[in-house]
C-alpha cells in the first residue's frame, strides 16, 4: 500500500503542486550584448549597444560573457492576488541534473548593484515593486562549458584556444512571475517529509505517522485548486513536521558553506565571479531568514570580492560584524575590514583533490611553513634552510600564499 501511495504522492507533486507554485508568468522584453573576449565591469558593459533578442536564441561561446537587459511591467491585474509576491525567473538554458558546472548569471539593478545570482536550481530574482510598476535588470551571463561527470580527461572545452566559438546554450525564459508562497512552502514540506519517510525503516512508528499525514494532505487538497487549498494541506502536515526526533537522536547544527574551488575547471577570473554569485545569494537569503549563518574561510576569495565587487564586500562585512557571515580560519593577511578569527586551520587540495593528509605531504608541509613564516615575519621576508644546509632569503607574498590554499 505504501508503494502505491508513494507513486500517487510523486504524481500529485509533479502534476499539481509544482505547476501551482507560480500562479502566472509574463515574458519580459530582452536585449543583449555579447562581450568580444574577457569579462568587463558593469559600467562598461551597459555602455555598449544592446540588440533585441528572444527566448529560443542560441547564445554563449565557451568561456564567453553575454549581458542581457530585461525590462517590463508587473501586470496590473496581479493586484487582485493577495498573499503572493513577484519574482523574475531566468533560465539561461540550464540543466537541473547538477547544480553548477554550466551557465551561471549575476543579476544587477539598473544602477549596478548586485541582486543575486541565477543558476540551475536557483533561478529566481526577488522584485520589490507593486503591480503596474516597471522593472529593469541586467544579467551578466557566463557561458561556462559543462563537463558532465568527466572532470579528469583532457577536453578541448577546457581552453578558449581549442573550445571553438559555437554557442553552448539556448535562452529558455526571462519572465516576471507571480509566486504563491503557501504552495511553495507546501511543496518544500512534502519534499522534506517524503525524503525522510523513504529513509526511515518500515518498523518505525514515525514512518507510518508521516505516511498517514501525507495521505490526509492529499484528501484535503483540491487538484483543481491547489492554491486555494494549500493552507489546509499544510495543516495536515504540521504535526509531523513539528514532531521532535527521538530522545536518542543527535542534535545537528547546520552552517551554510559555498564549496568554491579557487582553481579547478575554470580560469581564476571566473572564480572571482563565482565568489560574487555565491556571496550575493547568501546575502539575499540572510535578508529573508534571520537565522541563516554562512561560513567562508578563504582570504583570497574575500580579496577578490573586495577588489572587483566593493559594494558587495561591504554588505558581507556588515553580516560578518553580526556574526552570521563567518570567516572561519582566515590568515592574518585578511582583507581590510574582515575581523581576525581566533584560530586558523583547514585542508588544502590541488586541482585533482589529492593534496590532503599524506598524499601530498611535502606540498602541504611547505604550505603550512609558508603560513607560519607569513605570521612571524612582518617585513614579508624570511631566511630558509634547505635540505643541503644552504640558506636563502625569500620574499613572502601573502595573497600568493592564500591563493595556493585554494580549496576551501
Amino acid at each position: 500500500m505504501s508503494g502505491q501511495l508513494y507513486r500517487l504522492l510523486d504524481r500529485f507533486v509533479t502534476e499539481r503542486i509544482e505547476p501551482a507554485v507560480y500562479r502566472a508568468r509574463s515574458p519580459l522584453a530582452i536585449s543583449a550584448w555579447h562581450a568580444p573576449d574577457e569579462p568587463v565591469p558593469f559600467a562598461e558593459a551597459i555602455s555598449n549597444e544592446f540588440v533585441p533578442c528572444a527566448t529560443g536564441t542560441a547564445w554563449g561561446k565557451p568561456w564567453g560573457t553575454s549581458w542581457f537587459h530585461l525590462t517590463g511591467t508587473i501586470p496590473a491585474q496581479w493586484a487582485d492576488q493577495p498573499g503572493t509576491r513577484t519574482e523574475v525567473l531566468v533560465d539561461l538554458g540550464f540543466t537541473t541534473s547538477q547544480p553548477g558546472f554550466q551557465a551561471e548569471g549575476t543579476v544587477y539593478t539598473s544602477d549596478g548593484v548586485i541582486v543575486k545570482a541565477v543558476e540551475p536550481r536557483n533561478d529566481y530574482v526577488p522584485v520589490h515593486g507593486a503591480p503596474g510598476e516597471e522593472i529593469e535588470f541586467y544579467v551578466e551571463a557566463s557561458s561556462n562549458p559543462s563537463f558532465d561527470a568527466d572532470w579528469i580527461s583532457p577536453n578541448p572545452m577546457g581552453d578558449k584556444a581549442t573550445a571553438g566559438t559555437e554557442p553552448l546554450y539556448v535562452l529558455r525564459a526571462m519572465d516576471v512571475a507571480l509566486l504563491d508562497p503557501a504552495v511553495t512552502e507546501l511543496n518544500q514540506e512534502v519534499w522534506t517529509l517524503a525524503g525522510l519517510m523513504r529513509e526511515l525503516p518500515d518498523s518505525l512508528p514515525r514512518r507510518a505517522e508521516i505516511l498517514r499525514a501525507c495521505e490526509d494532505m492529499l484528501d484535503v487538497l483540491d487538484p483543481d485548486d491547489v492554491a486555494g487549498t494549500a493552507t489546509a494541506g499544510r495543516q495536515q502536515l504540521a504535526a509531523v513536521l513539528g514532531s521532535p526526533a527521538y530522545a536518542s537522536a543527535h542534535r545537528v547544527h547546520a552552517v551554510g558553506h559555498g564549496h568554491i574551488d579557487s582553481a579547478w575547471l575554470w580560469p581564476t577570473r571566473e572564480t572571482a565571479r563565482k565568489c560574487a554569485r555565491t556571496f550575493s545569494n547568501v546575502l539575499d537569503l540572510m535578508d529573508s531568514d534571520p537565522n541563516l549563518t554562512f561560513a567562508c574561510s578563504s582570504a583570497q576569495q574575500y580579496a577578490w570580492v573586495q577588489q572587483h565587487y566593493p559594494e558587495l564586500f561591504e554588505r558581507a562585512k556588515a553580516r560578518v560584524a553580526e556574526g552570521r557571515f563567518i570567516t572561519a580560519d582566515l590568515l592574518r593577511d585578511r582583507p581590510e575590514g574582515i575581523p581576525e578569527p581566533p584560530v586558523w586551520s583547514g585542508e588544502m587540495y590541488l586541482e585533482y583533490h589529492r593534496s590532503t593528509y599524506t598524499s601530498q605531504h611535502r606540498t602541504k608541509a611547505g604550505n603550512r611553513r609558508s603560513e607560519h613564516l607569513l605570521l612571524e615575519r612582518p617585513d614579508d621576508s624570511a631566511s630558509l634552510t634547505g635540505t643541503d644546509g644552504g640558506t636563502a632569503t625569500v620574499s613572502l607574498r601573502p595573497f600568493q600564499i592564500c591563493t595556493l590554499r585554494f580549496h576551501r
